[in-house]
């Protein structure tokens, strides 16, 4: 893992990183390409389907699922390495959900609750989601985090 993580700063150091977006790009690649595959697998099982070509159409539905699945476990490990970078510097009572999506944010967070809690100390986490740079529209996170914690009746400080 340590050695992932050092390739990972590696690699981000050589592409000079001037912002997040960057370090989204960097990790979420493969997985993105996987989803567009799953995807077009998706739409030409439905073509087949509406051609009555049953046999291409199971086909390419095997093809999607098994697309999906990967593109899943993509999306997982790039969740982990862009968790890692942004919190490299930081200590258990700061987390950084930047380029997180939102349920690997919650799976963060709830992760690092656990942690805090075994710490037996009264502190306040500090948790950032930032703005929603690479959101379509309107931030996503601050409202996932905000409910997650409201939910699971976790006192929420401004």
């Amino acid at each position: 893992m340590a050695d992932a993580i050092q390739h990972l700063i590696r690699d981000i150091r050589e592409c000079d990183l001037n912002s997040d977006i960057d370090i989204y790009e960097i990790c979420r690649k493969e997985a993105i390409e996987m989803s567009r595959k799953a995807s077009w697998h998706s739409k030409l099982a439905k073509y087949f389907d509406k051609r009555g070509d049953n046999l291409s159409k199971k086909n390419h539905l095997a093809i999607a699922w098994k697309n999906w699945e990967d593109a899943g476990i993509l999306h997982a490990k790039a969740a982990q390495k862009i968790l890692d970078f942004k919190n490299k510097d930081n200590n258990e009572w700061v987390l950084d959900l930047h380029g997180l999506h939102a349920r690997e944010a919650e799976d963060a967070l709830k992760e690092r609750l656990s942690l805090v809690e075994g710490l037996k100390i009264q502190k306040e986490l500090l948790v950032i989601t930032g703005i929603g740079k690479l959101s379509k529209g309107k931030a996503i996170l601050p409202n996932t985090i905000r409910n997650f914690l409201i939910q699971n009746r976790i006192r929420l400080a401004r």
